[in-house]
C-alpha cells in the first residue's frame, strides 16, 4: 500500500471538528471525532496537510465532437510532450492548477476551465 512506503498509519472514520494553529506551541492542534466510537481525539503537528477527495476510479466523461488527446489527471506525468501545444485543463482543484502550471513551465499554451 502507498502509505507503508512513508511509514504512515492512516486512521479511518474520523471527521475533523477543529483545526487551529497554536501560536504559543507553534504547532497545529486538531480535534477529530471518531465516528465509530463517538470519542473526540486530539492530534498535533508542525504541519497540516489538507487532502480531500475520493480515491475512486478516474472518470472521464464522453464529450461529443471531442478531438485530440484526452487524459485524466492520474495519467499525467509532465508537460514535456505538450511543448507549444494548446492544452485545456478541466477543473480548478489542486491537480488541475498544478498541471496547468507544469504545462506552462514546459512551454505549452494551457488554459483552465471550471
Amino acid at each position: 500500500m502507498f502509505h507503508s512506503s512513508f511509514n504512515i498509519n492512516p486512521l479511518y472514520h474520523r471527521s475533523v471538528e477543529l483545526a487551529e494553529f497554536d501560536e504559543v506551541d507553534r504547532e497545529w492542534k486538531v480535534k477529530a471525532k471518531n465516528r465509530s466510537s463517538g470519542e473526540v481525539e486530539e492530534y498535533s503537528g508542525r504541519f497540516l496537510v489538507v487532502a480531500t477527495g475520493k480515491t475512486a476510479e478516474p472518470r472521464v466523461p464522453l464529450v461529443e465532437g471531442l478531438k485530440g488527446k484526452l487524459m485524466h489527471s492520474t495519467g499525467y506525468k509532465n508537460g514535456k510532450d505538450f511543448k507549444d501545444e494548446h492544452v485545456l485543463v478541466v477543473g480548478s482543484g489542486n491537480s488541475g492548477v498544478e498541471i496547468a502550471l507544469d504545462l506552462s513551465n514546459f512551454s505549452a499554451k494551457s488554459s483552465i476551465i471550471v
